[in-house]
């Protein structure tokens, strides 16, 4: 009786970091910051990409290759920019690689705009139950039959 051949996964790449937590998403901040000092148009569609991996050797970035973000990227002034820095940043012989990730993919990975946009809800629930709690704010409900019905924080 023939013995079953395990068949091996096939990938399409490098998965994405999933935890914002992991040091090479800070460092990951600091190229998109640089990179924002040289392009403010390039640096939030960086700020969507999938982060992969980042080494001294290389960074990763995964991208749906049908999204806006893909098709921008592959423009050669945008990548000839992102290579410069990736070499001024990690090593001179770094290297920058983008891989595709499918759409659902990339709905798991962490990008840095997911962890700023979740940083800046936290803020406002933050804000909020502050206000909400404040004693002037509760006096102000209890003996003026007052009513808080929205916190405004500036951005």
């Amino acid at each position: 009786m023939p013995v079953p051949v395990p068949v091996p996964e096939v990938s399409s790449g490098p998965s994405p970091i999933t935890l914002s937590s992991d040091p090479r998403f800070s460092r990951f901040a600091a190229f998109v910051s640089a990179i924002r000092d040289k392009s403010p148009r390039l640096a939030p569609l960086l700020e969507r990409a999938a982060l992969c991996d980042l080494s001294d050797e290389r960074l990763v970035l995964g991208l749906d290759p049908k999204s806006f973000e893909a098709s921008f990227l592959a423009d050669p002034t945008a990548r000839d920019l992102l290579q410069t820095t990736v070499r001024q940043m990690l090593s001179p012989g770094a290297a920058l690689e983008i891989v595709d990730i499918s759409p659902s993919g990339r709905e798991s990975a962490t990008t840095l705009a997911r962890t700023y946009d979740e940083a800046a809800k936290a803020r406002r629930r933050e804000a909020d139950q502050s206000v909400r709690n404040h004693p002037l704010v509760d006096a102000a409900e209890r003996f003026l039959g007052a009513q808080l019905r929205d916190v405004r924080i500036p951005e």
